[in-house]
């Protein structure tokens, strides 16, 4: 019996009915497609679409069986030519077949690509604006995409097309995926991390976090065999706790940030280079780089140097140098090592830093400069105290040594010439002047009192001294054996403890509290 198939089925071409010839048919219609699912309209068309499935499902797995069995060679062929390891060349043959959504770029996205091009192309490396920082731009300002012609326009549009048919390898998707690989390849962790363990008797305990505030990953801790009791005996916090001070620190540092190659960047690396390496050459956590007195300080008080510093780069204070390519060579070299501390043991070295450093001075490029001495350099500690007014209780100003002398002779003369008329001139004094009268006795201890001074002509003193309200006493000098002979010659001239000298004083105080 002859199948359905096999049975020509004649059909009326009847005006009226809407027929018409196959040679009518629209030729957009696909060969054994008609306009109608029924049978008689569709005779090619198989009667049971669903019957034909198992075996479209089979031929399918058929053959991407025979892909990935191509993919796998693919992948042995490129880790034997290029020296990989299988896993890597095979996650490259799956990246680079992966098929990527096909999206037509509009003639607003070129625009945005010319603009931005246009807006970043005097921008230095690291300081060019990104592609959000341009659109708020444009957002404020809509009309500055339309200053491009139409045949530039189109041809960016073309180019950006022929770039998103490109494969990138390592492109990152969306955030969905990252975060579902993440907590796949964490899990992998845990199970290496136990294996090791229970293989080997090998402990370990690691954090894990996000180096991105876009980023939703949870910090986490992997440990084996309850190595996170660590955190908590010798840090006294929980491993989650410990996991999280490790998220803000990565999150502050944004470890995977795009580097800026700006000059205050390039400076402070530079910076940090030079006193870490100093540091540890030295052995000395807080020595600190010298640039004004590097050879006498460094070189021949250290016995170190730097080794590598570029000859037309100047060797001076790091804020002096102002060009951004030269702090990136100097950057450069202290990273592959070009520039570096070096202990100088024999003298020939040292010979040759100065004799460079000497040219370089020459050239401008260095200055040495020299220490600053004392003025009073190689006088006795007495005089220089004595000189500056510097010392411990005594005043702020200058006195020569000729007033010195002067008034040690003037305490002599004091000293023989005293009687009992004194005390008769020092109650005169205390009454002339408005003070009440006071004894020994009633003042038990010092008070500095700083007083203004009158100068005379003839005189030179200083402008602040130290008095004192009670009259001066053999144990009071004993206590103060660091004041100056002035200071005590004019404890024994004050009002109630002996005679006003005028050479002190212009004119008389009105009382105690004016002194």
């Amino acid at each position: 019996m002859p199948s359905r198939d096999d049975i020509e089925i004649e059909q009326v071409n009847d005006p009226a009915d809407g027929w018409q010839d196959e040679e009518d048919e629209d030729e957009d219609v696909a060969t054994g497609l008609g306009h109608s699912t029924h049978t008689s309209r569709n005779p090619r068309l198989p009667l049971a679409p669903l019957r034909e499935l198992p075996k479209k499902t089979k031929s399918t797995h058929d053959d991407l069986d025979d892909l990935a069995a191509d993919q796998v060679d693919a992948a042995v062929r490129v880790a034997e030519k290029h020296g990989l390891k299988l896993l890597e060349a095979h996650r490259r043959v799956l990246a680079a077949t992966r098929i990527k959504q096909p999206h037509k770029a509009s003639m607003r996205n070129a625009r945005m690509s010319l603009f931005c091009e246009e807006t970043n192309e005097d921008c230095e490396r690291g300081e060019k604006l990104l592609l959000r920082e341009v659109q708020e731009i444009v957002n404020e300002d809509p009309t500055v995409l339309n200053k491009y012609d139409k045949d530039v326009v189109e041809e960016r549009r073309l180019l950006l097309e022929k770039n998103r048919r490109l494969r990138k390898y390592g492109a990152r998707r969306s955030r969905k995926s990252i975060i579902a690989s993440a907590h796949k390849r964490i899990k992998l962790l845990m199970g290496e991390i136990e294996a090791l363990a229970d293989a080997c008797s090998i402990v370990g305990v690691g954090f894990f976090a996000r180096s991105s505030p876009h980023d939703t990953f949870d910090a986490i801790c992997v440990e084996s065999w309850g190595a996170g009791q660590f955190c908590r005996d010798v840090f006294k916090m929980a491993p989650h706790e410990f996991a999280e001070k490790f998220e803000r620190w990565a999150l502050g540092k944004n470890l995977l940030a795009p580097a800026t190659d700006t000059l205050a960047s390039l400076r402070k690396e530079v910076q940090f280079s030079v006193n870490s390496g100093f540091r540890n050459v030295t052995d000395n956590p807080k020595a600190r780089m010298i640039f004004a007195s590097y050879v006498r300080t460094i070189v021949l008080g250290k016995d170190v140097a730097i080794i590598g510093w570029p000859e037309d780069i100047k060797f001076t204070k790091l804020d002096r140098i102002t060009d951004k390519n030269e702090m990136r060579r100097l950057r450069d070299g202290w990273r592959d090592g070009e520039i570096y501390w070096k202990k100088c043991p024999s003298d020939d070295e040292v010979a040759d830093i100065k004799a460079d450093f000497a040219r370089r001075e020459e050239r401008g490029e260095y200055e040495e400069k020299e220490k600053k001495m004392r003025k009073d350099v190689g006088q006795s500690h007495e005089k220089r105290s004595t000189k500056t007014g510097k010392g411990k209780g005594k005043g702020k100003g200058k006195q020569t040594t000729s007033d010195t002398e002067q008034d040690e002779d003037e305490d002599d003369e004091e000293d023989g010439g005293k009687t009992g008329s004194d005390s008769e001139d020092a109650q005169h004094n205390d009454e002339g002047q408005g003070g009440p009268k006071k004894t020994a006795a009633a003042s038990t201890k010092p008070t500095k009192v700083p007083v203004k001074r009158k100068r005379d002509a003839g005189t030179s003193a200083s402008s602040h001294i130290i008095m004192c309200t009670g009259p001066p006493t053999s144990a009071r000098y004993n206590a103060h054996p660091a004041f100056p002979p002035l200071v005590h010659i004019i404890m024994r001239t004050l009002p109630g403890s002996g005679p006003h000298q005028p050479g002190i004083f212009s004119s008389p105080p009105a009382s105690r509290q004016d002194c």
